[in-house]
């Protein structure tokens, strides 16, 4: 099935909770046109290595209608076409390519996409379509979430959320060789393009918020600001996040789209920062190859 889809207006989409669901009944004397907390209708954008699709989560809305015994606007969902979608980044139809894909992460050489499902899973991809069944990667009993492949696609880095064992773990790209790096708790991980560093969100020292480490779990720094879904630029210099709702800041909406130079190894830990609004509020990003942003 083909639909078509402004690609800049998915861009913005992606990035903020665009859907909604039945608010409680807590709530009912009140007229709520965005009940919150909201359902996106499109997310967990994800670019293909050569830049020339985008893809992304995608639980088409079939229609909008006032109950007016509740008061409520309700949101109706079409779940039998909920799934991984892509469209080509110069705008176009959209195409659904499979299953849903929580948290999809692409391989530099595109032939695999990673993704989460309650464990860690792969499947391989040749171009805008999806070559045979998943393949169950981890089977860790507290789950799997938040995969990233490492710059050679030869492993990957996961978090565990809950559990004695929760924080980062590597793994080959088959799932054999699993090994915990890091302290317990961090979360959100992503490969740096020389894969040498690791950027995520944990508890360094005496800081919570993002911070990178080599890929043993070792020599860990701060960055020294706070966020979700932290994401290395190409180049090595920045990294993207959405800001986290622990730390509003009064000078910046916490709709914003901050975008920080991390201090590359062996130089001071002091920051720049660029910011960059999108109406809305964020809940997920990625940088493409090339250094655009989701």
């Amino acid at each position: 099935m083909m639909r078509r889809l402004d690609v800049a207006a998915l861009l913005l989409v992606v990035s903020t909770l665009s859907g909604c669901h039945l608010f409680g009944s807590d709530r009912t004397s009140e007229v709520l046109k965005r009940p919150s907390p909201a359902i996106p209708a499109y997310s967990y954008p994800v670019w293909s290595p050569d830049g020339l699709y985008v893809g992304f989560y995608h639980r088409p809305l079939r229609a909008i209608r006032y109950d007016a015994q509740t008061k409520q606007y309700v949101y109706e969902f079409d779940d039998s076409l909920a799934g991984f979608w892509i469209i080509s980044s110069g705008g176009g139809s959209m195409k659904r390519l499979g299953p849903p894909m929580t948290s999809p992460a692409w391989t530099r050489d595109g032939a695999w996409i990673a993704y989460s499902d309650g464990q860690v899973w792969k499947t391989s991809v040749m171009s805008d379509t999806l070559l045979g069944a998943s393949v169950q990667v981890t089977a860790d009993p507290n789950g799997a979430l938040f995969p990233a492949w490492s710059p050679d696609g030869n492993h990957l880095i996961y978090c565990i959320t809950s559990g004695p064992s929760a924080g980062l773990k590597v793994c080959n790209a088959d799932g054999t060789g699993t090994r915990a790096i890091g302290m317990h708790g961090w979360i959100f991980p992503h490969w740096n393009t020389n894969g040498d560093r690791i950027v995520f969100l944990g508890q360094v020292g005496a800081t919570y918020g993002i911070a990178t480490c080599d890929t043993l779990g070792q020599d860990a720094r701060s960055l020294g600001f706070d966020g979700e879904f932290p994401a290395w630029s190409p180049d090595g210099t920045k990294v993207a996040y959405v800001p986290s709702p622990r730390t509003p800041r009064p000078d910046r909406p916490t709709c914003g789209l901050p975008i920080q130079v991390a201090p590359p190894p062996g130089n001071s830990h002091s920051m720049e920062s660029v910011p960059a609004t999108l109406p809305g509020a964020p809940t997920e990003l990625g940088l493409s190859t090339f250094g655009r942003s989701q």
